[in-house]
């Protein structure tokens, strides 16, 4: 039995050639308020109907950044928009006032310890009895 030779398939050439790839468009005003919103990229990709690869590509023509940078960018506006509704809510709300204290401020509660010191304490561990009296 013969056998067969295979024929080594080419790329396409001139008229058999598939159409080329179509470059996909999006709204701008729809993603910068996407990212306005702090939209997660697996949801942006869900709206738009589209992938990551895409998205960057697409940012790289129209705003000449990748996705990353564009997001940054555009989410910004979001994150200054929320801060400002938290600050004005810390006016009504107390436990908001403290939150934003704890986060920007670096505040905290104290915590108060109380130690009972017996005689055999100071017997067994005499040192960290004392650290604790400094304390």
């Amino acid at each position: 039995m013969a056998e067969k030779k295979l024929k080594k398939l080419r790329p396409y050439k001139g008229l058999h050639a598939p159409p080329p790839k179509q470059k996909r468009d999006f709204d701008k005003k729809l993603f910068e308020n996407l990212c306005f919103v702090q939209c997660t990229v697996k949801e942006m990709e869900f709206i738009l109907s589209t992938d990551s690869r895409i998205l960057d590509s697409w940012c790289q023509r129209t705003y000449k950044q990748n996705f990353n940078d564009a997001y940054d960018k555009f989410s910004s506006g979001g994150k200054a928009s929320l801060r400002r509704s938290q600050f004005r809510l810390a006016n009504k709300n107390a436990s908001m006032g403290i939150w934003l204290g704890k986060q920007y401020l670096g505040q905290e509660e104290v915590k108060k310890h109380e130690v009972v010191i017996t005689d055999e304490d100071q017997i067994v561990q005499p040192d960290i009895i004392e650290k604790l009296r400094l304390e």
